[in-house]
């Protein structure tokens, strides 16, 4: 799958993409919201992996703007922040899933799984 990973730390960016590597054939990186939405619209990828907090937008709002102009896009949120509101949030502005930063074991399934509903049954 071509996967994008929006985190604005780039050492998680890399040790996320190393957790399901055997899944990707193309990756491609944004440091913050606003570059997601736009590496979104140009190279149309698989699945996002999201944070939450980023920098001049946040995962939340990059989620809601991707799903907007792709209903279909898988988009699941990375986050250390897991909240019931956080995941309330995501779920609200189209995310397929959430994975806290704390349970990074279950991102290889939530991804999997996502990608196979293709993000239109979330």
């Amino acid at each position: 799958m071509r996967l994008l990973i929006a985190d604005d730390n780039s050492r998680m960016r890399r040790f996320l993409l190393s957790l399901v590597r055997d899944m990707v054939t193309e990756s491609e990186e944004a440091s913050n919201g606003l570059e997601a939405v736009e590496r979104y619209a140009n190279a149309h990828p698989d699945a996002v992996l999201m944070d939450i907090r980023m920098p001049l937008l946040d995962g939340i709002e990059s989620t809601r703007r991707i799903r907007a102009m792709d209903p279909a896009a898988t988009v699941i949120i990375v986050s250390e922040f897991d909240t019931p509101e956080y995941r309330l949030q995501a779920l609200s502005a189209g995310a397929c899933g959430y994975v806290a930063k704390d349970e990074l074991g279950e991102l290889h399934e939530t991804l999997r799984k996502a990608v196979e509903t293709d993000g239109r049954n979330q």
